[in-house]
């Protein structure tokens, strides 16, 4: 595929911004910083200010360039020019989700509280919904969509398939964002007020 500029430095300027965000909210930042939470949103895991700071970063760059030059390595790379806007668009939607991701992390660096859980369904839901909306465009290659030997071995099946797919992947995202009304951990069994396996006070 040939290079577009006008779609590779919206995203250049995503992967800068990241870079530049972390670079200035070192200086003020602690030496160890949450790196991970559980369903609930609590930390369950801290790291190092370098790890805290430049992970996402790093792996928002390394995707950058993996899904830049896979088409190069795609036996079915000559397909790549009829779904170009839609491959761009898969790209952008992928860069954006991590960009957003690192936000919500960071935010309260800078004195912003965040509800870790319920951006992560948020940040899911959009990108499913952001896929969904594009896969029905995507046409047989060996590295992006749903790849599977009925799918790769017709045209037809695939392009089928891709617009399940795609409605099936909007309706997943809508349902992550709806579940923003629900507790991220519901319990589904309760123990009652002053049941007998309650401990007792001494």
């Amino acid at each position: 595929m040939k290079t577009s500029w006008r779609a590779e430095l919206p995203q250049l300027g995503v992967l800068a911004a990241l870079f530049t965000w972390s670079a200035l909210l070192w200086p003020s930042a602690p030496d160890t910083l949450p790196v991970h939470w559980d369903l609930s949103g609590n930390v369950d895991r801290t790291g190092g200010k370098l790890e805290g700071l430049f992970v996402m970063p790093t792996v928002a760059l390394g995707v950058y360039l993996l899904l830049r030059f896979l088409p190069r390595l795609d036996p079915a790379r000559a397909n790549y020019p009829s779904f170009a806007g839609a491959y761009t668009t898969i790209r952008s939607t992928v860069l954006v989700m991590l960009a957003v991701v690192d936000l919500a992390v960071l935010l309260p660096l800078a004195g912003v509280e965040v509800d870790q859980a319920a951006a992560m369904r948020l940040i899911v839901g959009g990108f499913l919904v952001g896929l969904g909306a594009v896969m029905g465009k995507i046409r047989p290659n060996w590295f992006v969509g749903i790849r599977t030997p009925w799918t790769l071995a017709s045209k037809e099946s695939w392009v089928k398939t891709h617009r399940v797919g795609g409605w099936t992947f909007i309706l997943a995202g809508l349902v992550f964002i709806g579940s923003l009304a629900v507790p991220a951990t519901p319990a589904i069994v309760r123990r009652r007020p002053g049941s007998a396996s309650d401990p007792v006070a001494g």
